[in-house]
């Protein structure tokens, strides 16, 4: 059969062979896999059983009022959204990354340092613009190191304490709940090495900035060079966090979301693989919406990616995240999904660290 498109739209919850919807490439008579061993790509049939396995997924995951808003806004987006299969993990890419990040983010990372899109965003704070310098000189200086492998709280002081406490009991509840129970290498199971490596919780990384020097780099100077590259990126990631609800969007970009539902991806063992496909959507969600905060692959700015698609550190438990999909799940999703489909059909808990 020849190359064939159908667009899922959440309307009625079916296919249609013409937009608008989110694409799904159900059929490819010159599909390829990666043959893990040679390294090359080798002709394969096409999974017959992804296009059932996707139109089940989208509608569990628009069962719910996280997933349904999610798929509206997809729906409705001026660009492109589309869901093809993957042999090996699950992933998603932007099609225009620059144009993805959100314009503070876009300035800080693309470009050569804050710009006029930041000083708007440091003006939309309230905070008075003499003092809007200490205040960043503040931020920078007391915000956590943010890290992919780390179980990140709310910064310092006795609500930071408290959050770190309350992440810690999840954590541990989580080993005596035979629901939750997995061990597992993956970069998204609760329990594997980096648990026990002392991740429980953040502190600030005072990488001891000045008002001087901050001013110097809000004024287009580079950042002071006596400062390691880790401490410069920290500075950049700092103010990106600092300003992201103040910070106005891109254009945003198209994006292409890969999905495998099988057994090969292990990750499939550990949660719904529709949560695997949820997460990949929030990601294309705010690249679509030019509200990235970091670039979605091997970046210092990357954590920031994930943390805002998962629900973590600055964006803990935010509305439109893969944690607040999660809180939903057993509830609304699970009525809707079959005994016929236990892998979907199981209570989750909060996910409390990317690794």
């Amino acid at each position: 059969m020849p190359r064939t498109i159908e667009y899922w739209r959440p309307t009625n919850g079916l296919y249609h062979a013409t937009p608008p919807g989110i694409a799904v490439l159900t059929q490819d008579s010159d599909w390829e896999v990666l043959n893990e061993a040679t390294g090359f790509y080798e002709e394969s049939p096409y999974p017959s059983a992804f296009k059932g396995q996707v139109y089940r997924a989208l509608n569990y995951i628009n069962a719910t009022p996280t997933g349904a808003s999610l798929l509206w806004n997809l729906y409705t987006t001026n660009n492109f959204v589309d869901i093809t299969p993957s042999s090996l993990g699950n992933n998603v890419q932007s099609t225009n990354q620059p144009m993805a990040l959100n314009q503070v983010a876009r300035e800080i990372i693309v470009g050569t340092g804050p710009g006029p899109q930041t000083q708007i965003a440091l003006n939309q704070t309230g905070i008075a613009p003499q003092a809007q310098t200490q205040w960043l000189t503040y931020v920078i200086n007391s915000s956590p190191h943010w890290a992919l492998d780390g179980v990140p709280g709310n910064g310092g002081g006795l609500y930071g304490y408290l959050e770190r406490a309350r992440q810690y009991a999840n954590r541990w509840m989580l080993l005596f709940d035979h629901r939750y129970f997995r061990w597992s290498d993956s970069n998204e199971g609760y329990f594997n090495e980096q648990s026990y490596s002392g991740h429980f919780g953040i502190s600030a990384h005072n990488i001891a900035i000045t008002n001087h020097e901050v001013a110097a780099w809000l004024a287009g100077q580079p950042l002071p060079h006596r400062l390691s590259d880790a401490q410069q990126n920290h500075a950049r990631l700092a103010t990106i966090v600092a300003l992201k609800d103040v910070s106005p969007p891109s254009a945003g970009c198209s994006a292409h979301v890969r999905w495998n539902p099988t057994a090969t991806n292990p990750l499939n063992r550990i949660r719904p693989p529709a949560i695997g496909l949820a997460h990949e959507l929030l990601h294309a969600y705010y690249s679509c919406r030019g509200a990235q905060p970091g670039y979605d692959d091997n970046h210092y700015s990357t954590v920031l990616f994930e943390y805002r698609c998962v629900g973590l550190g600055p964006w803990d438990e935010a509305p439109l995240s893969e944690n607040a999909l999660r809180k939903e799940w057993w509830s609304y999703a699970c009525q809707q999904v079959p005994g016929s489909d236990p892998e979907n059909r199981k209570a989750i808990g909060k996910r409390i660290s990317y690794m």
